[in-house]
């Protein structure tokens, strides 16, 4: 039940921050007289995606992904290092690796681009294009190559959580044409 607490945690803070950093920059383009930036529709549809996708995600951790952690935390190397800024910084570096190895392989198998395409489908890049995920991802098994090798080097289950939430913080960031 705890691990279902802290996935709506996750969805509501960080999905208040999301709406306001994209109405923030919805109102600076309108402000400045960019056209072609925000379309009502289209935004609307990558509310609704990253919406679903972060509570069949959530759900999915709380449920599954944090077991299966667990249980194969217990096989690796249970380095299970103390909290200094030097293993926060192995943790978020190795936790980014994990998303890069993760994100070339949605471009390159099939069945993980299947889930991945959504994000890639909008015709419009501004903040909220971060937000279309296919809310399939979890189901789609390509998690595995973020959660797989930090329980395998024993990093602790709540860190490497907050580390992916990070990292996917960090993502929506670089989803903007304002950005350069």
């Amino acid at each position: 039940m705890q691990d279902v607490l802290h996935a709506l945690f996750f969805v509501t803070a960080f999905g208040a921050l999301f709406l306001a950093v994209i109405g923030a920059e919805y109102l600076y383009v309108r402000k400045t007289g960019q056209t072609g930036v925000y379309h009502p529709r289209e935004t609307l549809a990558n509310l609704a995606a990253g919406f679903s996708y972060k509570v069949v995600d959530g759900i999915a951790i709380a449920l599954f992904i944090q077991a299966f952690y667990l249980s194969v935390y217990e096989w690796g190397l249970q380095w299970q290092p103390e909290a200094s800024v030097l293993s926060i910084l192995a943790l978020i570096v190795f936790i980014d690796f994990c998303f890069f190895v993760n994100h070339v392989m949605m471009h390159k198998v099939r069945w993980f681009w299947s889930g991945h395409i959504t994000h890639h489908s909008s015709a419009h890049m501004n903040f909220s294009t971060a937000l279309r995920q296919n809310f399939t991802f979890a189901l789609s098994g390509s998690w595995v190559l973020w959660w797989l090798p930090a329980a395998l080097i024993g990093f602790d289950k709540d860190w490497v959580l907050f580390a992916i939430e990070g990292n996917l913080l960090y993502q929506f960031f670089l989803h903007t044409v304002l950005v350069e």
